[in-house]
């Protein structure tokens, strides 16, 4: 009995246990399959901030049916549920219906393959339900029979969007939008105004313009929201749209059209980001405050909001704080400095905020958000570029050894940084790798890093003279060709001014035959750009769709993010403007001045083939070149438009309004408005998008910039002055007491002038140079006799008009013009020098001990030479070394080197000088001459391959035909191609290439050519006054001397540096030209100086109180210490003593000259008390010297107008003279016979500048 009881008793316990593992296994089972439930059902009470919350996990902090509300607002359950009930019963009628004939059939009829039939009925009906689905979903995916569905299994290539949403792509023909298909036919035909991409994932729907505003469309065409907005654009995936309505004022719409946020309208509005639970907006408001006399008036500002993704939960922020952008569940909130006193009361200040408002990081100048990591910035007072701290989007932080630039381009993953190594910045090629950053690549001297990881994980290095593809991995190709984004296997590269595509081993695969190309789409499909075409292409470069006329990737507000590419955007790219463009030149006309190269000359617009102007009467105000969307601007009595092909489109304009211009995201908008207009300034763009800008006063434009400025209301606390650079949403706006004004732009900054609230004083004006998107102040200068002005977009100078003392060797003090003081355009200085001139990003400046410095970007030296030579349109540069001149590409890597001087190339051609015969031909990039010298004045290679060249008038002629000949423009071979003259404005010069043109003083050591061309020529100069011989040399006195095409020699940097009250130009007795030039003292004497052509002053051995040289060698008097008369000292071109002579007692010298190998000094007798001559020209003493200082012959009452040799006699002597009853005689003095052998009476007009 008792093992009976002890089995059972065991049995019982294995059947509990196995009843509890049952259990267990049960309840696990059990919360698997309901856990996930119940946490969405939860989350579904749940407000979007909870969601995003990692400290909320079940309960709701804030219990809401929104959810529920918005889901059945959203899907339309109500209208789905009684559709449900519509197609059940009309189905089961259906179902019923044919079962019962199929039933009667089968049960009632015996017909052949009635058994087997049944048997498969019944069959079906045993078997499950879900063995059934996947023949079902195959049958009904590819049920066509009828060809209606044009359904089609789609390959994505790549990542991001695709460019054919629902099998449609918006596409413009003319200038009407429709869709098309991958066949390259319309499905809805071009009829809109604009057209946007189908949101395929979120409602099908588009967004499309027509004359009555935006609304929204289905893929037929059908629209969904009737047209009544200003402006939209595409449906973020919660279901909103940010559209602006006819107000000026922006909201968010669902799929109904319906405003939600309780109908509240914005300033501007954000578009959510993709699955961002957070989006922000701003409103100007005007709020009461107080004046300095207590009385209330208007404070306007701007009140920001953080947004939530369910359409409900609007939160503001405090009084001057506002939103940078949005990540995760942080936002970066920005506050302005309020401190009038400060050098920075236009600066913003960042640091991150959780959502419900709590600060999470310290204040910072500026905060980076990226896709994987966050870049918190503060400036470093050193090198005043950002030093970066780095921390993943959890806000852990990573690194803080890094620098980056103020203003990183950041592409799809990883980052491009900067470290310190000394003096030298070296960029690194970084990737966040599990919560670390891993340095792939660190550029040495030679090497760069062009961009960084893009979506497919391909990053650009140019090493080694290619560029190569680097992964996290390493390299994986090198290429010949800059290239920029992968995607579908594919990137865009640049060859010679056009476009193709390369694969991901670096190999062409679609030659470079395009102007602008997009990145390929995810679907396999980019936009390019062609002769004014727009096409779509595939990744075999074959043509989808032609003849188009714009690219939705181009469109302002798109949501694409894929980029759109013009030459410029690629590494190496050069001056890639057109001479010729859709068939047009862009020419210039004389204005009536004979100088016109420096006056104002008007720009025509004409066809190419004949010449004739493309609207008569027209001015060009803004060439095609100057424009990325192939587009120019003509003025008559108004504005116009003229696209690619040549159609000339009015933009509404009553003829007195200005014009403005800015770029947008990759498209340009025009706007006109009168002089102190208050209306509304309406930016349009080419596809009559347009956006108002109001409450201003006063409207400024520079480069891509607008300035708007509200300062002169009666009823303001602050004025306010908005900063638009490089967009029309969200400007830069600075609210302050003080008075700015707008003095330019580069892409990143903006110039104002200060002038501090209360201050009348002019003098106090100060210019200041900010960051554009921040306000933080950079640089500021006081304009107190020099200005701050741009260079370029990396660098500024400091010019200072004023004089500063100079002593030179021998202690004597001077007046001279300040050294100009050069910054890197974010306020790092790199020092005083005589010149210097900003190309590309880098600096090349001129010591004082001749030699030429390059900077970079950030001011770090690069090299010294003892001659380098840069240009503004070129990337690479030139310098001198073992008597060869070779050229570096913007890493300072050798290229190629010749024996000619030549000018850094472009486009793939250097123009070079041949002294010998002062003529400029061109190389190529091997170096090789392609084009001997064959002309006096030329330019560069336009993109397509023309330059403009032209010849020098004779002197006589330029003084009414202007400097230069009628300008022709050769090809590549040399040939003349086009010729100003012909055509029917009768141009006498291209406008493609501005005002700029070489001449051989352009090249080191050109000025060679003009001091032989002067002593070759030395017997004709010697009968023309300074301004003959200079124009001899091809020089003029523009305040500074100039070559005729207006280009400061490089020789001449020292010499213009000095105070000038003249500047002439005189020949020595060898022919030799020399300037001559005035100096101040600080005691307000006047001394000279003279220079060669070389640059170079010529120092005498003895330096006295006058000087002057006529006609061949230098003199001086000086006076005698011993015996008090005065000595006249004859100097030779290099400043050396020829001889000296000493004066009678009670007599001056006058003057010297020479003349046939003589050297004639005049002199006057003076009175001994007062020094001065009772008449000058009555008692002058002609006396003749050899060229070594012996005494030949003397003329008493001599006239120093016709003094000099015989013409073709070296023996004789001409002298003339005035007799006593003011008549004038020439004597003839024989050397040979020792005494005047004939005398005869003259008019003294045959002898004055004979």
């Amino acid at each position: 009995m008792k093992s009976v009881n002890t089995l059972t008793v065991k049995k019982k316990t294995v059947s509990a246990l196995v009843g509890l593992l049952r259990v267990f296994l049960f309840a696990t089972l059990t919360f698997v399959v309901i856990y996930p439930v119940l946490t969405q059902i939860s989350a579904s009470f749940m407000s979007v901030s909870d969601v995003f919350n990692s400290s909320v996990q079940y309960i709701p902090k804030s219990f809401t049916l929104n959810n529920y509300i918005s889901l059945w607002s959203e899907l339309d359950l109500d209208r789905a549920f009684l559709l449900t009930i519509q197609y059940t019963l009309l189905i089961a009628l259906l179902q019923t219906a044919s079962a019962t004939i199929v039933g009667y059939g089968l049960a009632r009829f015996n017909f052949a393959l009635n058994k087997p039939l049944f048997i498969m009925a019944l069959i079906s009906l045993a078997l499950p339900p879900t063995l059934f689905l996947i023949p079902l979903y195959k049958i009904f995916a590819n049920f066509d029979i009828f060809g209606i569905f044009e359904n089609e299994s789609e390959t994505l290539y790549g990542s991001g969007e695709k460019l054919f949403n629902m099998s449609l792509s918006p596409a413009k023909s003319g200038d009407k939008w429709g869709y098309i298909g991958k066949d390259g036919k319309f499905k809805i035909e071009p009829q809109f105004d604009c057209a946007y991409q189908f949101d395929e994932n979120v409602n099908g729907n588009a967004a499309v313009s027509n004359e009555s505003g935006y609304g929204f469309i289905n893929d037929k065409g059908e629209f969904t929201v009737e047209p009544r907005f200003r402006l939209a654009s595409y449906y973020s995936d919660n279901g909103f749209s940010a559209v602006t309505d006819n107000d000026g004022y922006m909201l968010y719409v669902d799929s109904k059209g319906r405003t939600v946020y309780d109908e509240k309208h914005f300033t501007y509005a954000q578009p959510f980001e993709s699955g961002a639970p957070y989006t922000f907006a701003y409103t100007v408001m005007t709020q009461d405050a107080k004046d300095d006399k207590g009385e209330t008036v208007g404070d306007i500002t701007d009140e920001y909001y953080l947004l939530s993704a369910d359409g409900k939960t609007v939160t503001g922020l405090p009084d001057r704080m506002g939103i940078d952008c949005v990540f995760g569940e942080y936002y970066v909130g920005f506050t302005k400095n309020v401190n009038e006193g400060s050098n920075d009361f236009t600066k913003r200040s960042y640091a991150v905020f959780s959502a419900d408002g709590e600060q999470k990081s310290e204040w910072y100048d500026r905060i980076f958000v990226t896709d994987e990591l966050v870049l918190m910035c503060k400036t470093d007072n050193e090198t005043r570029i950002y030093r970066a701290a780095m921390y993943d989007r959890e806000l852990n932080k990573l690194s803080d050894e890094y620098y980056c630039d103020r203003n990183p381009e950041f592409a799809d993953s990883g980052l491009v940084l900067i470290k310190r190594d000394g003096e030298r910045f070296r960029k690194v090629l970084v990737n966040k790798n599990e919560g670390k950053l891993d340095e792939v690549y660190t550029a040495t001297d030679g090497t760069d890093i062009i961009s960084t990881f893009d979506r497919s994980g391909i990053a650009c290095v140019y090493e080694n003279g290619l560029y190569c593809g680097y992964t996290v991995g390493g390299k994986v190709f090198e290429c010949d060709y800059a290239f920029t984004a992968f995607n579908s296997g594919l990137a865009p590269y640049y060859d010679n001014a056009k476009i193709g595509y390369i694969n991901a081993g670096g190999e062409v695969v679609i030659n470079a035959q395009y102007d602008a190309v997009s990145e390929f789409y995810a679907d396999g499909y980019a936009y390019v750009l062609a002769n004014g075409e727009y096409s779509i292409i595939d990744t075999t470069g074959q043509t989808v769709a032609g003849n188009l006329s714009f690219a939705p990737t181009k469109l302002t507000d798109s949501g694409i993010n894929h980029g759109w590419y013009t030459p410029k955007d690629f590494d190496g790219a050069e001056y890639y403007k057109n001479a010729i463009n859709y068939g047009t030149l862009a020419v210039k006309t004389d204005s009536g001045n004979p100088d016109y190269f420096y006056e104002d000359y008007v720009n025509k617009l004409v066809y190419a083939a004949d010449g004739a102007e493309v609207k008569e009467n027209s001015e060009l105000m803004k060439g095609y070149g100057e424009f990325e969307d192939g587009y120019a601007i003509l003025d008559k009595n108004g504005y116009y438009l003229v696209d690619s092909r040549v159609n000339v489109i009015p933009i509404p304009s009553d003829g007195m309004d200005k014009l403005y211009t800015t770029k947008y995201a990759y498209e340009y908008f025009y706007g006109v408005v009168g002089s102190g207009s208050k209306d509304p300034l309406a930016m349009t763009d080419v596809n009559r998008n347009t956006i108002s800008l109001s409450d201003y006063d006063g409207v400024y434009s520079g480069n891509d910039c607008l300035f708007l400025s509200n300062s002169n209301s009666e009823n303001l606390y602050h004025n306010r002055y908005m900063v638009y650079n490089g967009r029309l949403y969200r400007p830069l706006t600075i609210e302050t007491n003080n008075y700015l004004g707008f003095n330019g732009n580069t892409k990143h900054t903006a110039m104002l002038s200060c002038t501090y609230y209360g201050t009348v004083d002019m003098s106090n004006d100060i210019r200041r140079v900010i960051d554009s998107e921040t306000g933080e102040c950079l640089l500021s200068y006081k304009q107190d006799g020099g200005s701050l002005e741009y260079m370029n977009e990396y660098f500024i100078c400091i010019s200072r008009d004023g004089m500063s003392d100079y002593s030179d060797a021998d202690g004597n003090t001077y007046l001279e013009k300040s050294g100009n003081e050069y910054y890197t355009v974010y306020g790092k200085r790199i020092g005083v020098f005589i010149s210097a001139s900003a190309c590309d990003d880098k600096l090349l400046a001129v010591t004082d001990n001749g030699k030429f410095r390059v900077y970079s970007r950030y001011g770090e030296l690069l090299g010294e030479y003892g001659y380098a030579c840069m240009n503004e349109k070129s990337q690479y540069i030139v310098i001198e070394r073992d008597g060869k001149y070779i050229c570096l590409d913007r890493r300072m890597n050798e290229v190629f080197d010749s024996k000619y001087p030549f000018d850094p190339p472009v486009n793939g051609y250097a123009a070079y000088a041949d002294i010998k015969s002062g003529k400029i031909g061109y190389l190529n990039m091997t170096g090789e001459v392609v084009i001997p010298a064959f002309t006096e004045v030329a330019a560069d290679f336009s993109a397509d391959g023309y330059a403009r060249v032209a010849e020098y008038r004779t002197p006589d002629e330029s003084e009414e035909a202007g400097r230069f000949t009628d300008e022709v423009l050769i090809d590549t071979s040399g040939k003349t191609a086009y010729e100003s003259k012909n055509t029917a404005v009768g141009a006498n010069g291209f406008a493609y290439d501005g005002e700029y043109f070489k001449t051989v003083y352009s090249f080191a050591g050109g000025y060679e050519y003009f001091i032989n061309y002067c002593k070759e020529n030395k017997e004709q100069l010697k009968l023309n006054s300074y301004s003959n011989i200079m124009q001899y040399c091809h020089l003029k006195n523009d305040g500074n001397i100039t070559d005729y095409a207006g280009n400061e020699p490089y020789q001449f940097a020292v010499m213009n540096k000095k105070s000038k009250f003249s500047a002439d130009m005189y020949r020595m007795y060898d022919g030799t030209p020399i300037v001559y030039i005035y100096r101040s003292r600080t005691n307000n004497e006047v001394t000279s100086s003279y220079y060669g052509l070389d640059g170079k002053e010529i120092k005498f051995d003895r330096y006295g109180d006058n000087g002057i040289s006529l006609d061949g060698y230098f003199w001086q008097e000086i006076q005698d210490e011993e015996t008090g008369r005065k000595k006249l000292y004859i100097y030779d071109t290099d400043g050396s003593e020829k001889f000296n002579v000493t004066a009678p007692e009670y007599y001056h010298y006058a003057s010297a000259k020479e003349d046939g190998g003589y050297v004639f000094a005049f002199r006057y007798r003076y009175d001994p008390d007062t020094e001065l001559p009772p008449k000058v020209y009555n008692n002058l003493v002609a006396d003749a010297y050899s060229s070594d200082g012996k005494l030949i012959a003397q003329c008493e009452n001599a006239s120093p107008f016709a003094t000099g040799a015989v013409e073709g006699n070296k023996d004789e002597i001409r002298f003339v003279c005035r007799t006593e009853d003011e008549k004038y005689e020439e004597r003839i003095y024989s050397v040979s016979k020792g005494e005047f052998i004939s005398t005869k009476q003259v008019e003294i007009g045959d002898y004055v500048y004979a």
